[in-house]
């Protein structure tokens, strides 16, 4: 690349001579225009007001020879659509319009919007200008949308761009524009939208950013190529062939001399040579100072990076993760500045004018102008600025509408359809029912039973031969195994409700819930474990078959420990030396996994269809209540069931239920014969049930 001196130097002479010119008319016209710099665009040497004094094809060439240049306009061209763009507007409507619009234009012109960004934004980091052509006809309202024509020629049709190396800007006597001119073609100012940044005061074009660099970059280039001469010259290391000695009869003859130079011409890269004792061969070439020329060329490295805002990991050669992370975010500041600079050009040029030919007014009514948003390319950033809007709207700063939109979500939004009402609120409403069957169907058991002892009472009056009265038997032969009654009490009401809390309450549960939870937590914390983890599992598969059977068999532990629990109290409180029973558990095991069963199945029902963690860790959350309902009710009924096998093999004849309170009876009989009483009879009745049973009679 070849370094031009593209500064001009101006002598006094030609400085007197420039503002002589300027006097009279002629300097007044000047002064009133907004540019009034001297030179041509892409030329130093013309006379056009406003223009620039640098070649931008010397950039392009540049571009195209040098990889650090291509690179770091290829990754920062990338960077600023990287994560797209929303299109916003506070009038619905007006937004729809836009993205209708550019639709149509996308379709008739075969440039993708975001492509056409992409280049815009290509355009002004190399350039620091981009020329956007607007086409126009009158044929777009055949495509289904309205656009009357604002500017002669018909509504935008189209959008191209223009190379910024081929483009000059002409104006008139007074200083305003009276034409672009494009690879020689004249195009009116209102057709094209002229794009820039870092413009200087009294300027037409920006000044690039890459023109600063193109030094440094040739510095660098040199320095390389200057670095390959030094490695070829030295890569072959330089001989010196002596022959003979300085001793009397030694010294070398010409033949001598010229057989040693001949053999050394004529030895091949890999060959060697056999000398005798007056032949001395050694190398002097200088050693090089390889350090140094790499200490050099890493300077000159870096003044390219720090003159393209580029890190060395950012362009493939390393570096520390620090200092990576440091240009990183400098690069995502300066990414933002070029993003808001297109949006403010496409949404005052290209934007308004659609939106004028849609028959919306931007320039006087502020809720029909649109607006295009960039979203945030760093993801930390972007997660801060979401939840800092969400805490903006639940601190009642904004409403929903514009919350959503700064989200970059549509303002309309059916409500029904959000967790709050179809998840949260749903799930009240169930508890709610619940609640009332289940009171209702509580207070018809408990009428039912009150006229069921009526009747007993009314038929029985005598007394039987142990003295006790015969009521308070309920005459029915002992068993062992359940029946309906056992399969629907030790059931608790309402399991396909939601609310924990109001499940504890409507089975007479007065213990506080948390100290419930607690308890079940240290007391059954294998089985908490298990189930606890399905979720895991249950996010990639629906077979939970294996944790199934691995908690009933901790319950099945735990059912046993119970039963020798009640009958080590049974013996220890009837005082009797008779032999202890062996635990009676098969019923209840059964029951317990019909119900463990029931319980899994209802899990993966609900989540078979959807795998989001999140709801999975819900419905799990929500169905354990069963199993710890499931866990107190059978470790109580087994205590009490084998504390009273016990006593009946010790000989007790009669025992007495102590109910916890009058909740509890609910109609239930008080004394029971203990050769007919069955297990549906003995505590306890609901989870938590703190009923108990006392011994009153032996044989």
């Amino acid at each position: 690349m070849e370094i031009k001196n593209f500064f001009t130097s101006v002598t006094e002479a030609e400085t007197k001579r420039v503002n002589k010119s300027l006097a009279g008319k002629a300097r007044d016209t000047l002064i009133r225009a907004k540019s009034v710099v001297l030179g041509k665009f892409s030329s130093r040497e013309a006379t056009n007001p406003g223009a620039t004094g640098y070649d931008l094809s010397r950039i392009k060439k540049a571009i195209l020879t040098d990889s650090y240049l291509a690179v770091a306009i290829r990754k920062f061209s990338q960077l600023i659509t990287k994560a797209g763009y929303q299109i916003k507007s506070k009038n619905e409507e007006a937004s729809k319009y836009i993205e209708d619009r550019i639709r149509i234009i996308e379709y008739r012109s075969k440039i993708p919007f975001y492509i056409l960004v992409t280049s815009i934004a290509k355009d002004l980091y190399t350039y620091s200008n981009s020329y956007i052509i607007k086409t126009r006809d009158n044929e777009t309202e055949k495509y289904g949308v309205k656009a009357e024509k604002i500017y002669s020629g018909g509504s935008i049709s189209g959008l191209f761009l223009a190379d910024p190396t081929q483009v000059s800007i002409q104006r008139d006597d007074k200083g305003s524009i009276d034409h672009y001119l494009i690879n020689n073609e004249e195009y009116k100012p209102d057709d094209v939208i002229h794009l820039y940044i870092d413009k200087m005061n009294n300027a037409d074009y920006g000044t690039s950013r890459i023109f600063s660099v193109l030094e440094d970059v040739t510095m660098l280039r040199k320095a390389e190529g200057l670095v390959m001469t030094i490695l070829y010259r030295f890569a072959i290391p330089i001989l010196h062939v002596k022959v003979g000695n300085v001793a009397e009869g030694q010294y070398a003859t010409q033949k001598e001399i010229d057989d040693a130079r001949d053999a050394m011409e004529d030895l091949p890269n890999d060959g060697f040579l056999v000398t005798n004792e007056r032949t001395q061969i050694e190398s002097i070439t200088p050693s090089m100072q390889a350090n140094q020329l790499i200490t050099f060329l890493n300077y000159l490295e870096e003044r390219v990076f720090t003159g393209l805002n580029a890190s060395k990991s950012s362009m493939g050669r390393g570096g520390g993760q620090n200092s990576a992370d440091n240009t990183e975010a400098l690069m995502h500041d300066e990414v933002r500045a070029f993003q808001n600079v297109i949006s403010a050009f496409l949404e005052k040029y290209l934007f308004t004018e659609m939106l004028l030919e849609g028959g919306f007014n931007p320039l006087t009514n502020r809720d029909d102008c649109v607006h295009l948003a960039f979203n945030e390319v760093s993801i930390d950033t972007k997660i801060k600025i979401e939840a800092h809007t969400i805490q903006k709207y639940q601190g009642n700063l904004i409403s929903l509408p514009e919350a959503r939109r700064d989200l970059g979500f549509d303002n309309d939004v059916d409500e029904k359809e959000m967790y709050a009402f179809k998840v949260t609120q749903a799930s009240q409403l169930e508890v709610i029912d619940a609640q009332t069957k289940s009171a209702i169907e509580v207070a018809n058991n408990a009428a039912k039973n009150q006229e069921k002892l009526q009747k007993e009472q009314a038929k029985t009056t005598s007394k039987s031969e142990d003295g006790l009265d015969d009521r308070k038997f309920n005459g029915k032969k002992a068993s062992n195994k359940p029946n309906g009654y056992f399969s629907n009490i030790a059931n608790p009401q309402n399991q396909n409700t939601d609310d924990l809390k109001t499940k504890e309450s409507l089975n007479f549960i007065e213990a506080n819930t948390d100290d419930n939870i607690d308890e079940y937590k240290k007391k059954f914390k294998d089985i908490d474990a298990i189930y606890n983890n399905l979720s895991n599992i249950l996010t990639n598969s629906n077979d939970i078959s294996a944790e199934e059977a691995e908690i009933m068999n901790f319950l099945k532990k735990h059912i046993n420990e119970a039963a020798k629990e009640g009958i080590i109290a049974a013996q220890a409180n009837n005082k009797t030396n008779n032999k202890m029973i062996d635990p009676v558990t098969e019923s209840i095991e059964e029951y317990s996994s019909k119900k463990i069963h029931k319980i899994m199945s209802d899990i993966i029902e609900t989540v078979k269809n959807n795998k989001d963690k999140i709801y999975i860790d819900s419905q799990i959350s929500k169905n354990e209540y069963r199993l710890r309902f499931l866990c107190d009710y059978v470790i109580r009924k087994t205590y009490w069931f084998n504390y009273v096998m016990q006593c009946k093999a010790d000989g007790v004849k009669t025992i007495e239920i102590q109910f916890e309170d009058s909740k509890h009876q609910n109609g239930r009989m008080t004394h029971f014969n203990i050769d007919t009483i069955t297990i549906e009879d003995i505590p306890a009745y609901s989870p938590y049930c703190k009923c108990g049973i006392k011994p009153i009679m032996k044989g």
